[in-house]
């Protein structure tokens, strides 16, 4: 039996992660370097941007469902990649293995080679052909909660309903996908009880004999919140009463409430205004939630 922390599928599995994203530096007034020159200076491969013209697979194993297959195609079809090789195994783990491991083949491992067809200085066409190792098909075994914090078996959520949001049953096909709505739906359900700050992680533990992955989910509830001071801007008075009188001071955090009301309104905001009209302050010590709705007008702010 092999355990598994899903780290490898982090991407697949929690898309809501963002990555930081760098604006591009422009040189002013002397030009920027060469890609010679920034690879000498920097140490740091540049690649061609690569655009792909055709793909195929040369390996026997096919998806059940071919038109989820020629989906997968298409996407690849005419994508540019601006990191090489890396930018299209990134788009192999997280699109065709993704697909194959929904159907339970856990450790399938796709790669692609690439043959140029045309270049230039800036850009390169290739055709690329993938092959995919499915490995063993698998099917979930049994599901169990732990409290991560402090190592206790104690849980502020009773684990029937916890298990009632693990959207597969035992001998399903394990999907990740479906994993992924599961800790979706375990953070909504904490959240509404006041924990903001909860974390879960899922953990296997594959048989390949018995070809079953158990499901262990490490739970960081965090300290359960309660509501500070609510305002909220912008809005009529009557409209306003919606969240202060549904949210009062001393009352469990529901962020649900905050997010259905804000969505409720949005329609109040004129054309060209800020979409960004909520904030929420988290005191931790004081385990209290300021929150601040605004529907006053404001200019977008622009990025440079």
């Amino acid at each position: 039996m092999r355990v598994f922390v899903l780290g490898g599928l982090f991407t697949l599995l929690f898309p809501q992660v963002i990555r930081a994203q760098h604006k591009p530096k422009t040189c002013v007034p002397s030009p920027c370097p060469s890609s010679d020159a920034f690879e000498e200076m920097t140490g740091k491969k540049v690649y061609p941007k690569m655009i792909v013209d055709d793909v195929k697979f040369d390996s026997p194993a096919h998806l059940p469902d071919s038109s989820e297959e020629r989906e997968a195609i298409s996407e690849l079809k005419q994508h540019m990649f601006d990191r090489g090789p890396e930018g299209l195994d990134e788009v192999l783990e997280i699109r065709i293995q993704g697909d194959w491991q929904n159907l339970g083949f856990f450790k399938v491992i796709a790669t692609g080679q690439t043959q140029v067809v045309s270049a230039d200085s800036t850009y390169e066409h290739v055709s690329v052909t993938i092959h995919v190792e499915p490995g063993l098909q698998y099917r979930l075994g049994d599901v169990r909660f732990r409290n991560d914090r402090d190592g206790h078996d104690n849980l502020a959520l009773p684990r029937e309903e916890l298990r009632k949001l693990i959207l597969l049953q035992e001998g399903d096909l394990f999907n990740t996908d479906k994993i992924r709505e599961s800790i979706d739906a375990l953070m909504k359900a904490y959240h509404s009880y006041g924990y903001r700050n909860f974390v879960a992680t899922p953990v296997t533990e594959v048989n390949d004999a018995t070809q079953r992955i158990s499901l262990l989910m490490e739970l960081d509830e965090g300290k359960q919140f309660r509501v500070g001071k609510v305002e909220v801007f912008g809005l009529p008075p009557t409209k306003a009463a919606m969240l202060t009188s549904a949210l009062q001071a001393g009352e469990v955090f529901n962020r649900s409430v905050v997010d259905e009301f804000v969505e409720a309104n949005m329609a109040a905001l004129p054309e060209g205004a800020s979409r960004h009209v909520l904030g929420i302050q988290g005191d931790e010590k004081e385990g209290t939630v300021d929150i601040v709705v605004d529907f006053r007008p404001r200019p977008q702010q622009r990025e440079f």
